[in-house]
């Protein structure tokens, strides 16, 4: 089974559809990630920095990814703004992109001590500079599904080992390089 039949949200297998389609032509450039052409996406994409220490930066993220968190991760690192498992997650799911140019799918589970909150996916989308040199930026875009059951208060105010809730049940998938 290929990488995008196995991506479960709808929104994110568009934006890997807009990514693949630019692929064929060759690696798809930081350029070619403009607002116009990204526009579905932009409330919940980020494009994140791959530093050559192999930290991440966020260079710009959408407004609901900041509103969800609770304040703008622009130009913050990575390991700066997450912990625990989420770091974990993110940090495999970037690393993994970036040094094997290829897309990667992670779907996770938000619990806390009593029960599943939310089902958590995201999507890292390689892009070079040049077309003949290095990852230097992914695009990313993440939807959270709240559980039917969790409540509003929850759902308002959630950052990674904050009362007791943490991402489980990680599983990431990886495509193809080009």
């Amino acid at each position: 089974m290929n990488l995008r039949d196995q991506i479960a949200h709808a929104e994110l297998r568009g934006l890997y559809d807009w990514w693949e389609e630019k692929r064929r032509l060759g690696p798809v450039l930081r350029k070619d990630a403009q607002p116009e052409a990204l526009w579905p996406w932009l409330p919940t994409m980020n494009l994140i920095d791959c530093l050559p220490d192999g930290r991440f930066r966020y260079r710009l993220t959408g407004t609901t990814f900041d509103r969800h968190l609770g304040r703008n991760l622009t130009g913050m690192l990575l390991d700066e703004v997450r912990t625990g498992s989420t770091l974990a997650l993110l940090q495999k799911l970037l690393s993994s992109a970036t040094a094997n140019d290829v897309p990667g799918y992670a779907v996770s589970r938000l619990s806390d001590e009593v029960q599943p909150l939310a089902t958590y996916h995201r999507i890292a989308l390689p892009l070079h500079q040049t077309a003949d040199g290095p990852v230097t930026t992914i695009l990313g875009a993440w939807y959270i599904e709240w559980n039917p059951n969790t409540p509003s208060g929850m759902m308002a105010f959630y950052q990674d080992g904050q009362q007791g809730m943490t991402e489980t049940e990680a599983k990431i998938i990886f495509g193809t390089g080009t």
